[in-house]
């Protein structure tokens, strides 16, 4: 454990905190609503300051692994949250308040805003307050378990890896299925790693769109759903400051298929023996016996061989050590009638719960919105930059953990006078010596160093061969004689060496800016321009040491370098047409807008081996088979949509929108692809016959129909099966250079579309 580490546990220690390592239990209970005891289906049910978390089924039930102490958080849209402490009980049922304030709120839809009650598509919000508190390193983490549909899938164990994420499955067949992020109105993508480059304290909330009838609006982008992230505004009076911080120790509990220590192995092997000596069959018995009897010599070869090296290491212990995580924010906001900001600055390290594993990110936010004193002109700006620095696990862990903690991590001369002796018939080093004769004291040990070095007892075949003079273990001095041991479990390298000896570094810079200006046009009319750009670049660093691949046949005991840079530069100039009155009962809210995007993407990767050399500046005549890789790229977005949300005395609620998008990424042929959608909406508890009614305090039936389309496919036209421009090869014939075509073009390559209908 590092110095720092030490510092805060002991700082941790002084405050009289303690840590509660009770096991979990299983919780399982009902949750009802109050005025008619119905089940409520689709309730988030939450660990508070945990990513743990669940949703009820359609009878209102749940299940939820939970350790006494812990606060579970209930919470749905049009009901008053409510947390329950978790006692010694197995069974909590809850019972939870209409709150109908809750639904005059206004939830961001695309392009623009909208009662909650009014909503006529699929939509969920979440507030800062739900997510701000929670210690987690990425936005996705403190999501987990708050949004019906919505599945953050952990598919790296390092600090700070990329989830995968998708919203009421898959929406793509052969491309991405991730869901589009949208920040304060800008399009971002749909990487992985958007999202890991905003801090939570600067997210005022977030909103989550799922159904056709809610994305069609962002078109061929929105097939997976749109995850809208809206970020603090500046707020009228005085300036405020605000500091959160949190540090917490993060740790893996031990996992009993791994890692068996000898004894352990050798107690397991002892509850195999009434299954061995049921065996009926002599032959089969005397197969399987042999069998079963070497099992339990190679143990003690491994038992041995720990006394030379001072015992067994704790595989587990050594490979996932645990870890602190760490986070600091501070956040200035304020501003006077007319010009309002907020500004922020926040660190983050999460040291993960592995060997090498590290992730750390710094984020800095401007946020600037002012008036002129007539209110008719609006304009802002905002700046939003990050880096994070992420080391990432540069090997499996099944390759370590399922090896024996006896293996030395590094030979001393007692190993190698083992091993050294194995020669032979001609006195010579063998074919494996041969192989390893590079190694010395101090070298890496691993398994496959001691094949064939041991013997079998032949009084005792559950044990080694012994000296009867001296009394140890007979070491194998030829080979082809009876009775040798292969203890070799993996390939050749030591369990701890994949992590002291490799590297995968990954670094990100984002900056993200966008402008805009809204124009009061007339009562209810407005026109707002907005341009923004995104700047990413991402380099990764991956190297494989001479030590790290020693004796592994594959390399030649080569080390390994990759950089991979990669660059995106996107600018999108957007104007938006809006109109909203109400008439009486007649509410309207309308858009028309025109949006253009420009995405310039550029990657460079370059790999080389070099012979017993981690040095490839120096020595860069020693790197061979070394390789070099380039790929640049446009594509361009024009797209115009539309929006009619209309609705009678908010009881009847109706929504019409329509976009097309133009694709360079597609054929000339059907480079535009239409995507429309339509919603209709009832609030029947606006009804007269409910308006006094003690058992239904809201009621809306709703139903929508809606197209949106996908572009993801490959932006590598070389590495599409399905590409629409030609491509060509240089080639060579009688001394002459020229060209032949390779692929010819697809101008019917067109839009994949996703339809849906959700009645509700």
């Amino acid at each position: 454990m590092n110095l720092k580490t030490k510092l805060i546990l002991a700082i941790i220690l002084m405050l009289g905190i303690s840590i509660n390592a009770q096991n979990e239990k299983t919780i399982k209970g009902v949750v009802v609503s109050v005025a008619d005891n119905f089940p409520i289906p689709g309730v988030n049910v939450i660990v508070v300051g945990t990513t743990n978390g669940t949703t009820t089924d359609f009878d209102g039930n749940y299940e939820i692994k939970a350790k006494s102490g812990d606060v579970l958080q209930f919470s749905y849209v049009g009901y008053t949250t409510k947390t329950v402490i978790v006692g010694e009980q197995l069974t909590i049922d809850v019972s939870l308040k209409e709150d109908i304030a809750q639904l005059d709120e206004v939830v961001v839809i695309g392009y623009g805003d909208q009662k909650q009650k009014n909503v006529t598509s699929a939509l969920t919000k979440i507030d800062s307050e739900e997510i701000q508190d929670i210690a987690v390193a990425r936005v996705e983490d403190a999501l987990q378990g708050r949004v019906a549909g919505l599945r953050i899938q952990t598919v790296a164990s390092e600090a700070g890896g990329d989830p995968k994420i998708t919203l009421r499955g898959p929406g793509s067949i052969t491309g991405s299925s991730s869901p589009l992020i949208v920040v304060d109105g800008v399009v971002l993508g749909t990487d992985a790693d958007i999202l890991s480059s905003i801090d939570n304290n600067d997210i005022e909330s977030i909103s989550v769109l799922k159904d056709a009838s809610s994305v069609a609006i962002y078109g061929s982008r929105g097939a997976n759903g749109v995850i809208m992230v809206t970020l603090k505004q500046g707020v009228e009076g005085d300036t405020k400051f605000t500091y959160n911080t949190f540090t917490g120790y993060q740790f893996a509990t031990d996992n009993k298929n791994f890692t068996f220590s000898v004894a352990e192995e050798r107690a397991r092997l002892d509850g195999l023996q009434s299954a061995v000596n049921s065996i009926v069959d002599p032959v089969n018995f005397a197969r399987v016996n042999s069998r079963y009897d070497q099992a339990y010599a190679e143990l003690a070869a491994w038992d041995y061989l720990s006394t030379l090296s001072g015992g067994e290491m704790d595989l587990q212990k050594e490979i996932l050590p645990g870890g602190t995580i760490t986070s600091h924010s501070f956040g200035a906001r304020g501003g006077s009638e007319l010009t309002k900001y907020s500004a922020s600055v926040a660190f983050l390290e999460d040291e993960g719960i592995a060997l090498a594993d590290n992730f750390k990110k710094y984020n800095a936010n401007l946020k600037i919105d002012t008036k002129s004193k007539s209110g008719k002109i609006k304009a802002g700006v905002n700046l939003r930059g990050s880096y994070n620095d992420q080391d990432r696990l540069p090997a499996r862990f099944t390759d370590a953990l399922r090896q024996y903690g006896a293996i030395p991590l590094y030979l001393n001369q007692d190993h190698l006078d083992i091993f050294n002796a194995y020669r032979d018939a001609g006195g010579e080093l063998s074919a494996a010596g041969t192989l390893y004769d590079n190694l010395e004291v101090g070298s890496y040990g691993f398994s496959r160093l001691f094949d064939r070095v041991f013997f079998q007892g032949q009084d005792n075949p559950r044990g080694l061969l012994l000296d009867p003079n001296t009394g140890l273990p007979v070491i194998n001095t030829q080979q082809g004689l009876p009775g040798q041991l292969t203890l070799g479990l993996t390939r050749n390298v030591g369990p701890l060496v994949p992590y002291l000896e490799r590297s995968r570094i990954k670094r990100r810079f984002s900056l993200n800016a966008s402008a805009y200006v809204d124009f009061k046009l007339a009562k209810g009319l407005n026109f707002k321009q907005t341009i923004s750009g995104v700047f990413r670049h991402t380099k990764n660093n991956d190297a494989d040491f001479v030590l790290g691949n020693e004796n592994i046949v594959t390399f030649g005991d080569e080390a390994f370098r990759l950089e991979r840079r990669d660059e995106v530069n996107q600018y999108v100039i957007e104007s938006v047409l809006r109109y909203k009155r109400d008439f009486g009962k007649h509410n309207l809210n309308t858009i028309l807008g025109f949006e253009f995007t420009n995405r310039d993407f550029f990657r460079q990767e370059s790999e080389a081996f070099g012979v017993y050399s981690n040095d490839f500046n120096e020595n860069i005549a020693l790197a061979d088979e070394g390789t070099t890789f380039t790929q640049n790229g446009s594509d361009k977005l024009v797209s115009y949509f539309g929006r009619i949300d209309y609705n009678y005395n908010e009881k009847y609620l109706l929504q019409v929108s329509a976009r097309t998008d133009g694709s360079t990424r597609f054929g000339s042929n059907t480079r535009f692809g239409f995507f429309p959608a339509l919603s209709v909406g009832w609030n029947v508890s606006n009804e007269d016959f409910l308006a006094s009614s003690d058992v239904i305090t809201f009621l809306k039936l709703r139903a929508s129909y809606g197209i949106s389309g996908s572009n993801q496919i490959s932006n590598n036209i070389f590495d599409s099966l399905y590409r629409f421009e030609e491509t060509y090869a240089i080639v060579s014939a009688n001394g002459q250079t020229g060209v032949k075509n390779t692929a010819l073009a697809n101008s019917n390559l067109g839009w994949e579309k996703l339809v849906e209908f959700n009645p509700a």
